[in-house]
């Protein structure tokens, strides 16, 4: 201490405090990694009149991690009483929970205005009062009032055999990870692992049905592609492709699909993407929170509708038939979310097949 300078700083001084701060806190909380900090909020102001002069008002700011702050409520005094206040209040939290938000807050130095809020359905979270007797009061939102919104990724990677090698797979940590980070932002992920499973392995043709039918259902697809991938994963990106439905990839730089360099048929290639990944991906990402980022932004459109002439119908009704009710952890799924259950049914409805012969394996 004895050496240090204590210096008046500039607005430059305050930017890069702030941008340190702000990486300190990335490093403790990886979830902020999915929010823009330049991203300046957005405010929601709703006015009411009476002869052309405003008589009531109502402020909020929707604050980058989903939070509504709620910045301003007034009514003139002769107005009072005529629940013009809950009305733009209830307005206002309308509004805002349609655009994400989970919780509320909002800050009085009006003690009656706390029973006001208590009405609402705030409580109080902490106080001030050595100035001045100023109230902070949170409301969060019940999940009747604001489901959260589901996504369904399809986990495509590689499953552990027995004759394999491989280093990296889907695991317990990584799926645990991706359920924190999207819940943090308001979302129910709901993952459709390949590897987890209790179908009968030895028919082939379900098999096949089982993960087709897992990559029809989902919103989107995160393939792992931290290293190198067998023929399921091509094909499972591809099916996606042909239905519309979006592709993440998980592809870090300089691993084998995104090598710094190499020689290739005798041509020396620099920061160079394996085309069958970069292609049919939306994007490569280079972490889990970048992924989860990328997709909780992305917007959705509606899959292509399964017909007759699909090539990989037949499979996956063979699936549903043989073998989705004895498969207890994809029943289960398809039972508890109506979105999984009315594709399920829509497959089932498709009459026209066309013929395929088994094939026979020497």
């Amino acid at each position: 201490m004895n050496d240090m300078e204590l210096l008046i700083g500039t607005e430059k001084d305050v930017d890069e405090l702030g941008q340190l701060l702000w990486d300190f806190n990335r490093s403790i909380f990886p979830q902020l990694n999915n929010v823009d900090k330049d991203k300046p909020d957005e405010k929601i102001c709703y006015l009411m009149k009476d002869k052309n002069k405003i008589i009531a008002g109502i402020v909020g700011k929707i604050l980058k991690n989903h939070l509504l702050y709620v910045d301003i409520i007034f009514v003139e005094e002769v107005f009072r009483k005529q629940d013009y206040a809950t009305f733009m209040l209830n307005k206002l939290e309308a509004d805002a929970k349609s655009r994400g938000c989970y919780l509320a807050f909002l800050e009085t130095m009006n003690i009656e205005a706390v029973s006001f809020y208590e009405k609402c359905g705030y409580s109080i979270f902490g106080k001030l009062v050595q100035v001045f007797a100023i109230f902070g009061c949170e409301k969060i939102y019940e999940s009747e009032v604001l489901p959260m919104r589901n996504i369904f990724i399809y986990l495509s990677g590689s499953i552990q055999k027995s004759h394999e090698k491989n280093s990296y797979f889907w695991t317990e940590e990584d799926i645990t990870k991706m359920e924190l980070l999207f819940s943090e932002l308001g979302i129910n992920v709901v993952l459709l692992n390949p590897s987890s499973r209790s179908d009968d392995l030895t028919d082939e043709f379900s098999l096949f049905g089982r993960d087709m039918l897992q990559v029809y259902l989902s919103s989107c697809v995160l393939t792992d592609g931290r290293e190198r991938r067998g023929i399921g994963v091509g094909y499972e990106m591809a099916a996606a492709n042909f239905k519309k439905i979006p592709v993440f990839s998980w592809v870090p730089y300089n691993s084998h699909y995104r090598p710094k360099e190499l020689v290739m048929l005798g041509q020396k290639l620099f920061n160079w993407n394996h085309p069958f990944f970069i292609i049919p991906s939306i994007k490569l990402v280079e972490s889990l929170e970048e992924a989860v980022a990328e997709i909780a932004k992305f917007n959705f459109c509606e899959r292509e509708p399964m017909t007759a002439s699909d090539f990989i119908l037949p499979a996956m009704q063979h699936y549903i038939k043989t073998n989705l009710e004895r498969d207890q952890e994809m029943n289960s799924l398809v039972n508890k979310y109506s979105d999984l259950s009315s594709l399920v049914n829509s497959i089932r409805s498709v009459s026209l097949q066309p013929s395929l012969d088994a094939v026979e394996v020497a």
